[in-house]
């Protein structure tokens, strides 16, 4: 029972240790820094094949014109007919002619130079989806949203959700409602324009760099993980428990019943066990207290292995006579003589006992009941050619049966019906019952 009671204490101890390890991680994965987990995309616009473009296509006289074209800078003298704009176009697709796919991402730092009297530019990511791309400029969905040039110098932060699609696209493209809001899954142009109102007169743009950033892992999805893990750990280890527990109650209480079944066989219910002595005084073999360990063993490794075992009853022939016509010393002897032949007869494992009156037992573990058979036949010969009085012939009949469900009153029974037919078939004999389950 300590060890066992041990083993409880070192299981429960590293299940705690690993609840609070996971605990542990729980919370420094909740307080962990966006930063720390988040994917970047640094965009060099030198790195990409760019073109500049004006209103003139739209009936304009804006004009724009390159100041130094290797370092991507540009000018607009902007005219006074509408529509009035000039633009930076980047082709940032690449050799397989996709586009960057920024839906990963939740915010975008722009870094522009710009000289001039506007307030605002006009920023597109222009993507090339499914329906509404076929392959032309203007197919292209125009992402769009208007910075102020304050702060561009330094960089300036937006959030990829305050981009819409631009009305005049949405007009001309005639797209279904599910596909007017932004999308950045191919992006194959990235467009700086001159923004609403534009004043009349010269600008000029330097667009230095790009970067996206965007979470590996939303917030939403690290809570919803955790909540979802610790309530499937949670029932885990409670079903572990239950079944753990489950298993534990029905052991117990099959033990209990063995023990109850074993008592209530040997007539043993309302007995004090202690006092009584385990031993047979005359046959020196062990009595039925004594045989109550060793079926409680045998039951045991049955039902847990299904290890062999089988029960032999003896019955001495005509023991009454003896008793009746040699006086009870003489009946003694034969008792003597026969718990002799059975210790030396029989193996270490098997378990001889002195059942009652001129009845014996034999439990042969790990036997099954064709073995059981052979041993009491020869069991039964050598009774029958053994000398033990001048002036009789002794002989035994035997009844034999092997367990073939957990249940011991079963096989006592079996193995007495075997030996009333053994008595009925004119005795000396050996008699088995395999019962309904062989």
């Amino acid at each position: 029972m300590t060890s066992i009671k041990l083993s409880n204490i070192r299981f429960i101890s590293k299940v705690e240790m690993f609840l609070g390890v996971l605990a542990c991680l729980s919370f420094l994965l909740i307080l962990t820094p966006q930063s720390w987990i988040n994917r970047t995309l640094k965009f060099d616009p030198l790195a990409f094949v760019s073109f500049i473009s004006d209103d003139s296509s739209s009936g304009g006289n804006s004009e724009v014109s390159w100041v130094r074209e290797e370092e991507q800078i540009w000018k607009c003298e902007m005219g006074d007919i509408s529509p009035i704009y000039c633009g930076l176009i980047i082709d940032v697709r690449g050799e397989n002619g996709k586009g960057l796919d920024l839906s990963k991402f939740q915010e975008m730092t722009v870094w522009l130079d710009y000289e001039g009297a506007a307030n605002s530019i006009r920023f597109y990511l222009r993507n090339a989806g499914d329906p509404y791309y076929n392959g032309g400029s203007l197919s292209t969905k125009y992402n769009q949203i208007v910075i102020p040039v304050e702060e561009l110098s330094q960089g300036f932060t937006v959030v990829l959700e305050d981009f819409q699609v631009a009305n005049w696209w949405l007009a001309a493209s005639k797209v279904p409602l599910k596909y007017s809001h932004a999308e950045f899954s191919n992006v194959i142009y990235v467009e700086v324009q001159t923004g609403e109102g534009a004043i009349t007169g010269e600008h000029k743009f330097r667009l230095k760099k790009i970067v996206w950033k965007g979470n590996l892992v939303s917030d939403e999805v690290i809570f919803r993980t955790l909540i979802l893990g610790w309530s499937a750990l949670i029932l885990l280890l409670l079903a572990f428990r239950l079944v753990k527990l489950k298993f534990r109650l029905a052991r117990d209480k099959r033990k209990k019943e063995e023990l109850v079944e074993i008592n209530k066989l040997l007539d043993l219910q309302n007995k004090e066990l202690v006092d009584l002595a385990k031993t047979d005084q005359l046959t020196g073999l062990i009595n039925r207290i004594g045989i109550r360990d060793a079926l409680f063993e045998n039951l045991k490794s049955w039902q847990d292995k299904r290890t062999p075992f089988s029960l032999i009853l003896i019955d001495v022939d005509h023991f009454k006579k003896v008793n009746d016509h040699y006086g009870h010393a003489v009946g003694d002897e034969v008792l003597i003589a026969i718990a002799a032949l059975l210790r030396e007869n029989t193996r270490r494992s098997d378990c001889p006992a002195r059942w009652g009156g001129e009845e014996f037992l034999l439990l042969c573990q790990d036997c099954d009941l064709y073995r059981a058979q052979m041993a009491a036949e020869i069991l039964r010969r050598k009774l029958e050619d053994a000398e033990i009085h001048p002036d009789l012939k002794v002989t035994a009949s035997f009844g034999v049966a092997s367990m073939t469900k957990p249940d011991a009153d079963d096989l006592f029974k079996r193995a007495d019906q075997a030996l009333y037919e053994a008595k009925t078939q004119g005795r000396n004999r050996v008699c088995v019952n395999a019962g309904i389950d062989e």
